[in-house]
């Protein structure tokens, strides 16, 4: 199926006497891992009638 990843940053520089907060930017980063496991399953009979 399709998937969707929305990232938001909002972010405000300070301004205000006295204020020292400045923004320089914003950086953000992620990683997607997708696994898949394919496998398949048998039956083993090791019946031995003697």
């Amino acid at each position: 199926g399709a998937y969707m990843l929305n990232l938001n940053v909002d972010v405000r520089e300070g301004g205000g006497f006295a204020c020292n907060h400045n923004d320089e930017g914003e950086e953000i980063s992620y990683i997607v891992e997708i696994l898949v496991l394919d496998y398949t399953i048998n039956v083993v009979n090791n019946s031995n009638n003697q």
